[in-house]
């Protein structure tokens, strides 16, 4: 892996919002042998933690597209969230600023609105020449940032299972991988995109919004491959609902999924831990119930196949 400062980092990929302040000569600085400006093709994904192979972790997905990624470029080991939900801590890193100073402290309240003369990290691409283009998630649902694209700016996408079979638990159990089936839950709940199901999807996820957002992006790469652009690329997976393909579900043994040795079926605060570090119930994916370990393991192994379903759209 390549070793850089934060400086130089920041210089190789022309600027970041937190160079705001910098002058346009900042930019300049960072072009290609010839005078060409580098191309950036920025990546998301939602609620991804570490659990790729890259990272080497417990549960680690097949990533290799990530893992690509990593042994090319730069991987931290010490990287934060800025904020445990979605929108403050996205509207922090395409500002440049804390929570604290953007004031968005919640997933209501739109970045534009409270500081309007913010400039984002796409913004300032398109400030020093660059085409800005987005595909898929990148604000937080619901709001997009209209002074941040050239191409695609507007309403925000949303997510959902199109394209796929819900796996109602209580009611239909099908077969998922290893040809076992998934148990019935305690209860039937559905909270919209918090919703307590997993997602089987019809062949390669063809009608799932994140195969439609790789689509998008490839498209924005063929039409604006001659001169510099800055594409943004947002997947939804592995946020909930979770879902994947056969063929990703397939890829994980169930028996083979460990619990920590201090599982426990409801939230529990570890030692020195204040009690408002974690809900008293459980949350998104096991909504005011708890968990047996069969149901634990069968959401472990669903989280890592939508991280495989993310990568492979990466990949394409």
């Amino acid at each position: 892996m390549t070793d850089f400062s934060r400086r130089s980092f920041l210089n190789t990929v022309a600027g970041s919002a937190l160079a705001a302040s910098l002058p346009a000569t900042a930019f300049s600085q960072s072009t290609r042998p010839g005078g060409k400006k580098p191309n950036v093709l920025f990546f998301m994904a939602d609620d991804m933690r570490v659990e790729i192979g890259c990272y080497n972790s417990v549960h680690h997905a097949v990533t290799p597209n990530l893992d690509a990624l990593a042994t090319s470029g730069v991987r931290f080991d010490r990287n934060y969230c800025q904020f445990p939900i979605c929108n403050p801590s996205r509207a922090s890193l395409f500002s440049g600023h804390r929570p604290t100073i953007t004031k968005v402290l919640g997933n209501t309240t739109n970045l534009r609105k409270i500081q309007p003369n913010v400039v984002t990290i796409p913004q300032l691409f398109r400030m020093n020449g660059y085409t800005t283009a987005r595909a898929g998630k990148i604000y937080h649902g619901g709001f997009d940032d209209l002074p941040s694209w050239d191409i695609g700016g507007g309403v925000a996408d949303g997510d959902g299972g199109a394209g796929g079979h819900t796996i109602d638990t209580t009611k239909n159990p099908v077969p998922a991988a290893n040809k076992d089936v998934l148990p019935p839950l305690a209860q039937d709940i559905s909270h919209g995109a918090h919703s307590d199901r997993i997602i089987l999807l019809d062949g390669k996820g063809e009608g799932h919004p994140d195969y439609k957002t790789a689509d998008l992006a490839i498209q924005h790469l063929n039409k604006l491959k001659d001169q510099p652009f800055f594409i943004g690329c947002g997947f939804v997976k592995p946020h909930s609902p979770l879902a994947a393909t056969q063929e990703c579900y397939d890829r994980y043994d169930l028996d083979k999924i460990q619990l920590p040795p201090d599982f426990a079926a409801w939230p529990t605060v570890p030692d020195g831990f204040p009690s408002a570090a974690i809900r008293k119930r459980n949350a998104d994916l096991f909504i005011g119930r708890g968990a047996s370990k069969e149901e634990a393991k069968q959401y472990i192994r669903a989280y890592i196949a939508a991280i495989s379903f993310a990568d492979q759209q990466l990949g394409r």
